[in-house]
């Protein structure tokens, strides 16, 4: 199974995973232990095409509300985050497969 097509099942779980986007921002998060907008944008247009920076923003949003998310690092280059105590929590909702395909792809 590709990325994209995990990621569409991933999304079915639940309603914040509900958009498979939202399932790829996890994701890269989890395996980068924290990334910048501008490298998930990067990483998600690799995946998916391109990607309206309004729709990444949205999704992010999505993310943060539900507590998924968190802005760390510095005012001038903040990182989003998955909050320590959910980490456990979005691999379990996310599911294995997916994590390793995105960890195989963009692991360093």
């Amino acid at each position: 199974m590709h990325i994209q097509e995990l990621a569409t099942k991933v999304s079915q779980k639940c309603e914040v995973f509900s958009n498979p986007i939202r399932s790829l921002i996890v994701s890269l998060v989890v395996v980068k232990n924290g990334i910048t907008w501008t490298e998930l944008r990067q990483n998600l247009e690799e995946i998916v095409g391109e990607i309206n920076p309004n729709t990444l923003s949205f999704h992010i949003g999505k993310l943060v509300d539900a507590g998924l998310l968190v802005k760390a690092g510095t005012r001038l280059q903040p990182k989003y985050k998955i909050p320590e105590e959910r980490v456990e929590e979005a691999k379990r909702t996310i599911g294995q497969a997916l994590i390793k395909e995105v960890e195989r792809k963009y692991k360093k």
